[in-house]
């Protein structure tokens, strides 16, 4: 068991908003994410483009350049959200377009077998994965 040294603010879950809630769970999932190791190269991948951290996961798993499924984004993205379709992944992946096409990085449709991103771009995105710059 793990235990935090912070506190964790609560919320009203009846009569918080819906924005309300997405910050709060952000702010969990930051929180944790200062715990646990393994997650700060997500935690850098949303704080250089403004991902949220379903967002971050797929484009970490993109990150390899290799091709990936539906299947794999979805698997990759709904670790903490398992409750989730994966239309999921289509919809995220409209918004991480958005996000990366602001830095020149650009998302790739391999039809019928899934989605990748360039060798280079990928490259990219390990560099900010390890601390560097965007």
């Amino acid at each position: 068991m793990i235990t935090l040294a912070v506190s964790v603010p609560s919320i009203d879950l009846d009569r918080a908003s819906r924005d309300d809630l997405i910050r709060h769970i952000d702010d969990l999932e930051m929180r944790l994410g200062e715990v646990l190791p393994q997650a700060e190269p997500v935690r850098r991948l949303r704080t250089v483009f403004g991902l949220t951290h379903q967002q971050a996961e797929i484009v970490a798993a993109l990150s390899d350049g290799m091709i990936h499924s539906r299947t794999q984004l979805h698997a990759a993205c709904s670790l903490w959200s398992p409750n989730t379709g994966q239309t999921i992944v289509d919809m995220q992946l409209v918004r991480v377009r958005r996000a990366l096409g602001r830095f020149g990085i650009k998302i790739e449709n391999v039809f019928g077998d899934g989605w990748q991103i360039s060798t280079g771009s990928a490259a990219r995105l390990r560099l900010v994965m390890k601390g560097g710059p965007a």
